[in-house]
């Protein structure tokens, strides 16, 4: 499996189903930011995906949705963050949203998946 459609011929020969991820389009990322936020700050995330070139992101659902959440958290940061910093939010969001959601009763498992976070932090 790959999402680079570089490589997809790659693979394309030992695959037994094929399958395309078609996304949103343009009015389906605003009306999708506008039911989780409102239709002026869906307004305002928008044209600040598009100035920050991040628009094509948010044609995957699920970072549109991500997008949506950390611009509901903390609005004014987000604006200044790069894009690599955003990922690396979004990384740390789904981080949260798993460890308060379900933790297991053996937390070693959870110890060193945050220390390999922290480590993968460091390599920003």
């Amino acid at each position: 499996m790959t999402s680079r459609s570089s490589q997809a011929d790659d693979v394309r020969e030992f695959a037994d189903v094929q399958a395309e991820i078609t996304g949103f389009n343009t009015e389906d990322i605003k009306q999708y930011l506008a039911k989780q936020l409102g239709k002026a700050d869906a307004e305002d995330l928008f044209k600040h995906l598009e100035k920050q070139r991040l628009i094509d992101t948010a044609k995957v659902p699920l970072l549109a949705l991500f997008f949506s959440i950390l611009w509901k958290k903390e609005k004014a940061s987000f604006i200044d963050k790069t894009r690599t910093v955003v990922f690396s939010e979004i990384v740390r969001c789904i981080w949260t949203m798993v460890t308060e959601s379900v933790l297991p009763a053996n937390t070693e498992p959870l110890r060193k998946a945050r220390t390999s976070l922290l480590s993968w932090e460091g390599l920003l």
